[in-house]
């Protein structure tokens, strides 16, 4: 049987669509922007399909600001398609990659059966939207769904997103051209930081190797501050930058700035997977990787 990505082509799509590999055959929908909204063109390439990983979606507050609704029709009506075209096709498995920001606010470790933010924004609540129509899929229809709560992904590629990237790999363009990093608030915040090759070891492996209708945190399981990374990174980069500490501005819909992010992995770990990337090792690989790229030595 044939297996889908939509969004692959983004920062953790490509990266997926090269685990799987010449043996899987892979359907890109585009970018998740406009693929997705197109029932007929779903309908079409879901046919014969066993797997579909849905990641394409407008990840980030800043399609929600104004009077975009760009973001909400993309994440809620495309992932309804998504889960509809799967059911008409009889797709076995649909993967929904969701988000760790539905614990904001939460005290951690964040677990997957404890509570959620009470205080989101539009950006997350279309994702938790999407998490409940996957279980209803599930429970009505019978499709399977798997739904991953993505950490703080980082890592090589994601030049594509320039300045709603990973602020980590923002740190490291920024200082691997002598500029200091800038950090909102004053650098004690924690990030759950996962390597994307970890996310996509997660995405593979739950293609098969986990129950249908769960819900899994997918992270490193260990939390790191800003001010930490920093130090890391100049460190690799034998500098010495000092953060330059900005007030936090309210990004698209999110008025509070998440100060917290640290997930439990346990789940997700019993049933075999472990993130074997940790952020030193992570944040090397990055720098190699932006070395390698036009406009840094």
């Amino acid at each position: 049987m044939t297996t889908l990505v939509t969004g692959g082509r983004g920062f953790i799509g490509r990266r997926l669509v090269s685990a799987l590999g010449a043996d899987t055959r892979v359907i890109d929908i585009d970018d998740g922007k406009e693929g997705i909204l197109d029932m007929d063109l779903l309908i079409r390439e879901f046919q014969n399909v066993g797997t579909v990983f849905h990641l394409g979606s407008c990840s980030g507050n800043l399609y929600f600001e104004g009077n975009n609704t760009r973001g909400i029709v993309t994440n809620c009506v495309g992932t309804w398609n998504v889960l509809e075209a799967a059911r008409m096709a009889r797709v076995k498995r649909v993967i929904f990659a969701s988000s760790q920001t539905a614990y904001a606010g939460v005290p951690a470790p964040h677990m997957e059966d404890g509570p959620i933010s009470p205080d989101t924004n539009l950006y997350t609540a279309t994702k938790i939207f999407g998490e409940h129509l996957c279980r209803m899929y599930w429970k009505r229809h019978g499709l399977e769904t798997v739904i991953l709560r993505f950490a703080s992904v980082y890592g090589p590629g994601e030049e594509t997103k320039s300045h709603v990237a990973n602020p980590v790999t923002q740190f490291i363009w920024n200082m691997m051209k002598g500029e200091r990093p800038i950090v909102f608030g004053d650098g004690t915040q924690t990030r759950d930081l996962v390597y994307v090759d970890d996310v996509v070891s997660a995405l593979v492996h739950v293609a098969t190797q986990v129950s249908p209708g769960e819900l899994y945190n997918v992270a490193l399981g260990t939390p790191v501050t800003f001010n930490e990374v920093v130090s890391i990174i100049n460190e690799e980069l034998k500098i010495n930058l000092s953060s330059l500490y900005k007030p936090y501005v309210p990004a698209g819909l999110q008025v509070r700035y998440i100060a917290e992010q640290w997930a439990s992995i346990k789940k997700l770990q019993a049933t075999g997977w472990i993130p074997k990337v940790n952020v030193r090792e992570g944040i090397k690989r990055v720098i190699e990787y932006t070395r390698s790229r036009p406009g840094f030595k």
